[in-house]
């Protein structure tokens, strides 16, 4: 999948700010770890990683969906 011509309008628009929060605030401990056991923890929490121009791209799993960019 490419993400050089993604359009950010079509990330998810039913979470709220403070649900992005949330969600950012779930994953953050988890940006520490090592990739492959970091993977592994998001995978187990329905996300996964996609690194972009615009930085590193939160994406829900098994779909795939854009959720934010956490860097």
């Amino acid at each position: 999948m490419i993400f050089a011509n993604f359009r950010f309008d079509l990330m998810i628009r039913h979470c709220d700010a403070a649900t992005l929060q949330q969600i950012k605030a779930l994953v953050t401990p988890f940006m520490a770890l090592h990739s492959k056991t970091r993977s592994d923890r998001l995978a187990e929490l329905g996300f996964a990683l996609r690194q972009t121009a615009s930085g590193t791209m939160l994406l829900t799993l098994p779909h795939k969906l854009p959720v934010c960019v956490l860097s």
